[in-house]
């Protein structure tokens, strides 16, 4: 009986070592669901973290409940130190995962109760795959074929209210894409066909159309939030630019575009000059004024770029960074362009009193 008792013993031993090493992957895997802040993982309908965070739980110190019974019983064991060390496992590791458990319902799931999502380890490879929130709110869903997604797939905001909606085929978007701010109205809706993205347009939160492009059109628009036409791009360069009270002005892709901070007309953020549709001048002001950077561009044509050794329509221009007490802070100069002629660049440095300090 002695004998048979202590091979019991062994048992649950290796049983304990076990569940030891199930407790550190838990511990693993319930720190990447804390921090994961967009949860992105999946669950099967009904199965929650927490249940199975507390099921696992009573499972592993039902093990140890009777591993402790079994070593009460065999009062006779072969090996006395064997016991003790036993006794002190059993209550080291019974009090670690339940500390982890207080702190974990009582401290971390209400912080991160916006976060943690329902999550089994394995996700099925075949089916309908269901997401939750804390609170039961279905957040995700989709269905699976040979590992693959197929058909639709929904994601909700915390309200329930439906955040996207996506159309898949063998894997890879096909069909409309919708997305939704959390008032019910459209942010964007995108066609792909098989995974190539075809017509976008977006919307601000009060329902007013933000931008469009369509690849097959020369044009694409983008609006202000009280419905007036801001830009008109012609093959991806700008033909015209509007204010917000209608004002025009950049015609033909000729002028000047500025911007403000927080609307507030008084205090220019960025002003960019356009020649042919190709920005020549851009300078930048902090919010109390002071200008931070000046930029000046040269366009070469496709002809004189290949003549300086680029596949490209090159692109150089030329940059002043100030201190905020208007002395220049760096000058730099990017390749072929202004004044250094050479390929690469070139960058001076002054100190805030106006002498050079470093030139690479």
């Amino acid at each position: 009986m002695k004998l048979k008792l202590y091979k019991i013993e062994k048992i649950f031993f290796w049983i304990f070592v076990l569940s030891v090493l199930l407790w550190v992957a838990l511990f693993w895997n319930i720190g990447r669901w804390i921090d994961a802040q967009n949860a992105s993982s999946t669950a099967f309908e009904g199965f929650g973290m927490t249940a199975y965070l507390l099921f696992y739980y009573f499972i592993y110190m039902f093990i140890f409940v009777l591993w402790l019974i079994i070593l009460i019983v065999n009062k006779d064991s072969i090996h006395l130190k064997w016991k003790r060390v036993q006794l002190i496992l059993i209550f080291v590791f019974s009090i670690i995962p339940t500390l982890f458990i207080d702190i974990f319902l009582i401290i971390k799931l209400p912080k991160y109760k916006h976060h943690i999502v329902y999550t089994p380890i394995i996700i099925p490879q075949n089916g309908k795959v269901v997401q939750y929130s804390n609170d039961s709110i279905k957040l995700y869903e989709a269905y699976y074929v040979n590992d693959t997604i197929v058909g639709q797939e929904i994601e909700r905001y915390e309200s329930g209210q439906i955040r996207a909606i996506r159309n898949y085929k063998d894997g890879v978007m096909d069909g409309v894409y919708i997305a939704y701010y959390e008032n019910g109205n459209k942010r964007e809706s995108r066609v792909y066909n098989l995974g190539n993205s075809g017509e976008l347009k977006s919307w601000y939160e009060n329902g007013t159309m933000s931008y469009y492009y369509n690849p097959d059109s020369i044009y694409s628009y983008r609006w202000w939030d009280n419905g007036q036409l801001q830009e008109m791009n012609y093959r991806g360069y700008i033909n015209g630019f509007w204010k917000k009270d209608g004002t025009q002005t950049v015609n033909n892709g000729n002028g000047i575009v500025s911007y403000y901070y927080d609307n507030d007309t008084l205090r220019k953020s960025c002003e960019i000059s356009y020649s042919h549709s190709k920005n020549v001048k851009e300078e930048s002001w902090s919010p109390k004024g002071n200008r931070i950077k000046y930029r000046e561009f040269i366009h070469l044509s496709e002809e004189k770029s290949k003549k300086i050794g680029f596949s490209y329509e090159f692109r150089g221009y030329k940059s002043i960074y100030y201190y905020e007490n208007g002395s220049i802070e760096k000058i730099y100069y990017n390749t072929t362009s202004f004044k250094y002629k050479g390929k690469g660049s070139i960058t001076y440095e002054y100190s805030i009193d106006g002498k050079l300090k470093d030139k690479y």
